[in-house]
């Protein structure tokens, strides 16, 4: 995993994290709200 490669440094896997957890939880919301609107 390239978050897990990125591990090392603990400021570049915080900003890592953050950015993949936005895109997930922008993907599921349009999962979830698009189907309904």
């Amino acid at each position: 995993m390239e978050v897990l490669a990125i591990g090392v440094d603990g400021n570049h896997w915080v900003a890592k994290s953050k950015a993949l957890l936005q895109l997930f939880l922008g993907e599921l919301t349009n999962l979830i709200f698009l189907p309904v609107g």
